[in-house]
């Protein structure tokens, strides 16, 4: 997840301007290995462990489970992340071991609002979607980002997870405005985005670098609560003390 960041092979990397540790064109930096989109990289000392973190809510829509990463999901990101046509769409490393895996986890999902997506029907963890922190834009906006299985490509799942996430961020956390990017040739994430009816803003040119080394642009969304009313995902006059009957406590 960042960038989970906004981009939907990696999420929402979903995210994120870029949320690697190096932008593009500044020397001697090192760059996380996640990156975008799907993956958050981790902020310096940003680490946690159980006490210390945040108690998070699950989710729940027609097909999917959303919930808390906890390290004991290592194998099953794993297993996604490793795919070489996942990652890379969004700017980062496939996953080289269910160890490394572990430690993303414990050093980047776990100290942000990460949520591992698994599907009803079979139990299997295909993805992951985050809030992280806008950079753009004050404490009352999140970015989100997100990744997913390849296999799991074209079932509307995505949308349906990013979906309930805009409700949650909206009716729950009260924010007025949450955000995403991608890349420009990111187009499975484009489709995501369009589905859930963000609207463009524009793009930011060399916006990050991936873990090749290659500089990227960033076309960047947003959605206002009064937009998420009129698209049906927010609930008019909803309020976060006001839950879904659809959140559970974790």
């Amino acid at each position: 997840m960042p960038r989970l960041c906004g981009e939907l092979s990696s999420g929402c990397k979903v995210f994120w301007r870029s949320r690697l540790s190096v932008p593009c064109g500044v020397p001697g930096g090192t760059l996380s290995e996640t990156g975008r989109t799907g993956i958050f990289p981790v902020e310096s000392g940003n680490h946690c462990n159980s006490k210390e973190r945040k108690k998070m809510k699950t989710l729940e829509t027609e097909r999917l489970i959303l919930r808390a990463y906890t390290e004991e999901d290592a194998q099953g990101l794993y297993e996604y992340a490793k795919d070489p046509d996942v990652g890379p769409r969004a700017g980062w490393k496939p996953h080289e071991s269910a160890e490394g895996s572990r430690e993303i986890i414990r050093t980047m999902f776990m100290p942000v609002e990460a949520w591992a997506i698994f599907l009803k029907e079979d139990g299997r963890l295909i993805g992951t979607i985050g809030l992280e922190n806008d950079r753009h834009r004050d404490e009352n906006s999140r970015e989100i980002g997100y990744s997913l299985a390849k296999d799991m490509w074209g079932r509307g799942l995505m949308t349906e997870a990013c979906r309930e996430v805009l409700r949650f961020a909206f009716e729950e956390l009260g924010l007025a405005l949450v955000g995403i990017c991608t890349a420009p040739d990111n187009e499975r994430s484009q489709g995501v985005i369009r589905k859930c009816g963000f609207v463009y803003e524009g793009t930011i040119r060399h916006s990050y670098e991936t873990w090749t080394g290659v500089c990227r642009d960033s076309r960047c969304y947003s959605m206002l609560r009064e937009e998420a009313e009129e698209l049906g995902i927010v609930d008019r006059g909803a309020t976060d003390k006001q839950p879904s009957a659809r959140t559970k406590s974790e």
